[in-house]
């Protein structure tokens, strides 16, 4: 296979080549794929056989091993190779390069752009290997899930040092809509909309965050409520200047 090959991993399990969808029904091959998308892109073959063909002999095992990845290569080249008692993933994965960006707003870094940082966030299609029942996965796509919400509250401070309260808004609502339970987006969100004179906007804001509240059976967040109180205290104000985000 010439085309360059990567992987999707979020929202699903898709393998592309040249933006096509080459996704062959699931076997062995994608079995390992998916294991090593789990493992972060690397897996020890002991392990590796030991998950996929339990209760086989070793020698057995590797032999079959030998066949998945050669099955691999047929159908979509080189993309896991072979380091010693190593397997290494050797394509791109939307969930690392994710990752990637994450673990560089976490460190303090300048080194991920904001363009970047807004096409990780794009590539957010739902949880890590959505539908994939493996024991054990959960705590994956908890981590996945944080390192979106990293990415996402990046963006939106990035916005607010700029003055642009309707992209910050835009990110914090996304990042509110994957972690509802956690209020501190929402209540930023209408303390800064009415604080910038989108008071129409604010309001929304707040009946978000009662829906919301109400859908997950807990009390409005005495927080929220402030925040919006000084929606009747205040005069409309001339808004900031702001854009929508893409």
């Amino acid at each position: 296979m010439n085309e360059r090959v990567e992987i999707r991993a979020l929202g699903g399990f898709r393998i592309l080549a040249g933006g096509a969808d080459v996704t062959c029904p699931p076997t062995h091959a994608e079995r390992l794929l998916r294991h090593l998308v789990r493992g972060g892109g690397t897996a020890d073959l002991p392990v590796v056989t030991g998950v996929m063909w339990p209760s086989t002999p070793a020698r057995t095992a590797r032999r079959r091993l030998r066949n998945v990845l050669a099955r691999l290569r047929e159908r979509y080249g080189g993309i896991v190779r072979r380091q010693g008692e190593l397997l290494v993933l050797d394509a791109p994965v939307d969930a690392f390069r994710l990752a990637t960006a994450a673990e560089s707003v976490a460190g303090g870094g300048l080194g991920t752009g904001a363009t970047e940082l807004r096409a990780c966030a794009g590539l957010w299609r739902g949880d890590l290997l959505a539908g994939d029942d493996t024991p054990g996965l959960e705590a994956a796509r908890e981590r996945t899930r944080q390192q979106y919400l990293m990415v996402l509250d990046r963006l939106a401070d990035l916005a607010a040092a700029e003055g642009r309260v309707l992209d910050e808004v835009y990110w914090l609502e996304r990042a509110y809509r994957t972690a509802p339970h956690d209020e501190r987006r929402i209540v930023r969100i209408v303390a800064r909309l009415a604080a910038t004179g989108h008071e129409g906007r604010a309001r929304e804001a707040f009946a978000l965050g009662c829906d919301v509240s109400t859908e997950l059976g807990v009390r409005i967040p005495p927080a929220l409520s402030a925040a919006a109180a000084v929606l009747t205290t205040t005069h409309r104000r001339v808004p900031a200047t702001a854009g929508a985000a893409a």
